[in-house]
């Protein structure tokens, strides 16, 4: 397994070379189109670089670095690319500048942008998604929610949601590991995630994260 996850992180490396020298081109054309496409192309490879490297260190097993972190700068990075990608959604960020997560970076932010994407599918690019924290001081959690107002889903699809290569997509380019994947690494944290939903009122996730620190070996 990890002389084939190195096979396809050099693969992969190759490839982003490429699309770098592209949003660089991209960039130098002074058109403010270009430029927006330019910058997501950017980030999006500057992100996956880090995760590749991650990657080639722990390729045996999710490795978390756990620190205190502010919720919404966590959050500002997904924010400002779901912005770019899908003008027509509008994201509400109900998060206080106080509230603090104990969290590994690179993984929150491909948890939040997995549930961000599927939200995004769901309501077909259009509509609205609200986030919010609340802390349970009693159980020691600090909860995430993500919310979006699409079609929902109904108890058989809830039921099966976090199983790897179930999707409720009907296209070939969704391998249905993404769910799967958020709840490994909210495993990892010591934490859950869950989904709550109501057939043509929406999803809402519940991402549920230890709200100290993790002990040190």
């Amino acid at each position: 397994i990890n002389e084939s996850t190195q096979f396809i992180r050099h693969a992969i490396k190759n490839e982003m070379i490429k699309i770098e020298w592209c949003a660089r081109n991209l960039a130098e054309l002074e058109d403010a189109e270009h430029t927006r496409y330019a910058d997501i192309i950017m980030s999006s490879s500057n992100h996956l670089k880090e995760y590749l490297e991650r990657l080639s260190k722990y390729s045996g097993e999710i490795h978390l670095d756990i620190k205190e972190y502010p919720l919404s700068l966590l959050l500002e990075e997904n924010l400002r690319d779901m912005l770019r990608l899908y003008p027509d959604i509008r994201i509400f960020s109900h998060v206080d500048d106080s509230e603090t997560l104990f969290c590994d970076r690179i993984h929150f932010y491909e948890i939040i942008n997995n549930l961000f994407q599927n939200a995004a599918d769901a309501m077909n690019r259009k509509g609205s998604i609200h986030i919010a924290c609340l802390k349970d001081s009693k159980h020691k959690k600090t909860i995430v929610s993500i919310q979006d107002d699409g079609p929902g889903l109904n108890s058989q699809q809830l039921q099966k949601l976090f199983d790897a290569y179930y999707t409720t997509k009907n296209t070939n380019i969704h391998t249905g590991l993404g769910l799967y994947y958020c709840k490994n690494v909210m495993l990892k944290h010591k934490g859950s995630i869950s989904a709550e939903s109501i057939p043509g009122h929406g999803t809402v996730f519940l991402l549920t994260f230890p709200s100290i620190p993790p002990k040190r070996r």
